[in-house]
């Protein structure tokens, strides 16, 4: 039997043991920009001077699908997905749907739309519930809010079934799936669809996005999910981090391009690419 040679604890210690590895400098010192930019543009959205963010041409649908629903008199469903807050693939998802649900939640409100928010974790739950009871307090329609049924905590795994078949009974006329979405992205969007209901959809689980667009009326596309956010929330920090990486998308841009001109023009970049 062999035995196991496990790796020196010097490698992972600083300077020349080992902690900064050679080949992947070029990669820190570009981590370290983005989060420097990060940071700077969340400490300028706190003193007040927010960056200027693309409005998505999605948010004037948002209206559209609930007039609808008001004017048919059939409720509007908002639907997290898994609504998970305990994985790090799903949470960020999962929080950026948070601020378009209390835009709609608002727009309900205000519209007199029956809103219908299911969801099957505790977490997503009782803030999903304070962020629509708050938005139907603001409007002054509190006795609109039903606390059995707007904001409905559906737990296990019963919540995909519990969904389809309420929107199937109550005819749904309009529904907004958005968050971090697996399998029942297309089984929503699919029963919406045979409903009748005008739809709205988004999810950053790449292999999922195809199944929104070509199943609903208005698509929101992978990051987009974080720039609607951002854009409605108004708060400082999203609205820094998206900055942010912006910048490390330009700058990742800038590397290509330079890196191509380089090489087509007979530069040897290797040893740059390998400190």
């Amino acid at each position: 039997m062999q035995s196991v040679k496990y790796a020196s604890p010097s490698k992972y210690q600083f300077g020349r043991l080992g902690l900064i590895v050679s080949g992947r400098i070029v990669g820190l010192l570009s981590l370290v920009l983005i989060i420097a930019m990060m940071l700077w543009y969340m400490e300028k959205g706190k003193r007040g001077k927010l960056p200027r963010l693309r409005k998505l041409a999605v948010i004037d649908a948002f209206p559209e699908v609930v007039g609808r629903a008001t004017e048919m008199g059939r409720p509007v469903y908002y639907l997290l997905g898994e609504g998970r807050m305990d994985r790090p693939m799903d949470m960020p998802a999962t929080v950026a749907s948070f601020a378009p649900l209390q835009y709609v939640a608002e727009l309900c409100a205000k519209y007199d739309a029956k809103l219908h928010v299911p969801t099957e974790l505790a977490v997503a739950y009782d803030i999903s519930y304070e962020l629509v009871r708050s938005a139907y307090l603001k409007a002054g329609k509190i006795d609109k809010f039903d606390p059995t049924y707007t904001v409905l905590y559906v737990g296990g795994y019963g919540q995909t079934y519990y969904v389809l078949n309420s929107m199937w009974r109550e005819r749904v006329a309009g529904t907004f799936i958005i968050g971090s979405l697996y399998h029942q992205a297309i089984l929503f969007a699919e029963v919406g669809a045979r409903a009748g209901a005008l739809q709205i959809g988004g999810t950053d689980t790449t292999h999922n996005i195809p199944f929104l667009v070509s199943a609903c009326d208005y698509g929101i596309i992978g990051e987009e999910i974080y720039a609607l956010s951002a854009y409605l929330s108004k708060d400082p920090i999203p609205t820094g981090q998206l900055a942010g990486q912006d910048i490390g998308k330009i700058l990742a841009v800038i590397l290509i391009l330079g890196g191509t001109l380089l090489l087509l023009a007979g530069f040897d970049i290797r040893r740059l690419l390998t400190m």
